[in-house]
């Protein structure tokens, strides 16, 4: 049995943010750093069945963002949600999993991402879930469990979704709880962009980048101006290469010059970032790989 601790409404450790939203959960379990819980936090919601632009998009937005010191909330689930964890991990960044499901290893839903969990845990992070050990996933504990997401968080992100997902569902509860709204845009044609595309039109904020996400909140946009200026040397070399193939295709030889590092250790993340379907190499070039 993990290591799972009860808290309840009246406990003094009981978040005081999440207190502010209708139908707060009377008691819920922790498992990890139940202190983070009351640290300023951004939720990264998405479909589960997520194009690579959509994974590669999270990983790089999480990883931004939990530099400043920002802890990044999500789901737990496939997809988008584990690419924002795995975002957060590669910075050494502080991350929650808010789950529909047990804590425990034989409730645990996804069953894949138990060992993401307590990766998770391991190095200060949170798992957190409304219900008891032993609780099975059952469909409508999903859509309850995501008002406990948006109102951990100062506001949201909507990576990808469709019109009817459990991502809208997060985002209407984050407009019902006075948390702001931030959406993805995507391609018009893609079903994965409506959900995000709508959300724009009905007044979610545009996010191209961590900074249209921080500008709502300025002392952290600010540490990513810090960050940016004085540690960008320091960012993990996956992470480099995927902001510089944004901008354009390159070689590797281009990519270990610009990066400064030798083309034998280039060529590993390359191998490692084209395993992880988030790059392609097109005739020597590498570029974004997008479904």
């Amino acid at each position: 049995m993990n290591n799972i601790e009860k808290i309840n409404i009246t406990d003094k450790s009981y978040p005081a943010i999440l207190k502010e939203i209708f139908d707060a959960p009377e008691s819920f379990f922790v498992w990890g750093q139940k202190e983070l819980l009351n640290q300023p936090a951004i939720a990264i919601v998405g479909t589960r069945r997520c194009s690579n632009y959509g994974k590669e998009v999270t990983f790089t937005l999480a990883a931004q963002l939990a530099q400043t010191g920002m802890v990044i909330i999500s789901g737990l689930a496939r997809g988008i949600d584990e690419a924002a964890h795995e975002g957060v991990l590669s910075v050494g960044g502080k991350t929650i999993g808010i789950i529909g499901s047990g804590l425990d290893k034989q409730s645990f839903y996804p069953a894949e991402n138990f060992k993401l969990a307590q990766k998770i845990t391991e190095v200060g992070g949170t798992v957190l879930s409304e219900y008891q050990p032993g609780t099975p996933a059952l469909p409508y504990n999903f859509p309850r469990r995501n008002r406990i997401i948006s109102g951990l968080s100062l506001g949201i992100v909507v990576v990808e979704a469709k019109l009817k997902s459990g991502a809208l569902i997060t985002a209407e509860f984050a407009t019902n709880q006075n948390r702001e709204v931030f959406a993805v845009p995507g391609p018009i044609s893609h079903l994965n962009s409506q959900g995000p595309n709508l959300l724009i039109q009905k007044g979610a904020k545009l996010v191209t980048k961590a900074e249209d996400i921080l500008e709502e909140f300025p002392e952290y946009h600010a540490k990513l101006v810090e960050k940016q200026t004085e540690s960008a040397t320091n960012l993990p070399e996956e992470i480099k290469i995927l902001n510089l193939l944004q901008e354009q295709s390159q070689s590797a030889e281009e990519l270990a010059k610009k990066i400064n590092q030798p083309i034998s250790q280039i060529l590993i993340n390359l191998s490692v970032l084209e395993l992880k379907e988030l790059i392609v190499n097109n005739k020597g070039l590498y570029e974004i790989k997008i479904k």
